[in-house]
């Protein structure tokens, strides 16, 4: 727990960077959705696999009733759980320097798809897809 919370004091400390001139450079953390930011915590405290988290996605893979990324803000999906399930994949795709990458690029103004492209170089569909995809993989009967 105390873990999750010092990934949130780094997570500020980024995001109040600034440019020589003062203006902010880094990404508008209190912006970003509930899952972006929770979920990065969980991941970067607990690590890539978790318990919890690999019941809600191994129950929503079976179901077909994983989010895709445009969902993940939909109160029906618990943010910590799909927001660690998400950089889970992140991580052990694009490797974990992509994580804090991916924290940096969405800039003063949030973009998480923007983050996406510079970062991972694939938009919104293409990684729902892919992630879906190792979800069914990883959780098959």
């Amino acid at each position: 727990m105390l873990g999750h919370e010092i990934v949130h004091a780094f997570q500020y400390d980024i995001g109040n960077e600034t440019d020589f001139q003062g203006r902010p450079v880094g990404p508008a953390v209190a912006a970003l959705p509930l899952w972006f930011i929770e979920g990065m915590a969980e991941y970067l405290s607990l690590g890539p696999v978790d318990v919890n988290t690999a019941m809600w996605v191994r129950d929503a893979t079976s179901r077909e009733k994983m989010p895709s990324v445009d969902k993940l803000d939909d109160p029906d999906f618990f943010p910590y759980r799909y927001g660690h399930a998400f950089w889970a994949y992140v991580g052990g795709r694009w490797g974990d320097n992509a994580v804090g990458e991916m924290l940096k690029a969405t800039g003063p103004r949030g973009s998480i798809e923007d983050a996406m492209s510079i970062v991972l170089g694939v938009d919104k569909e293409t990684f729902t897809r892919d992630w879906h995809a190792e979800t069914r993989r990883t959780y098959a009967p």
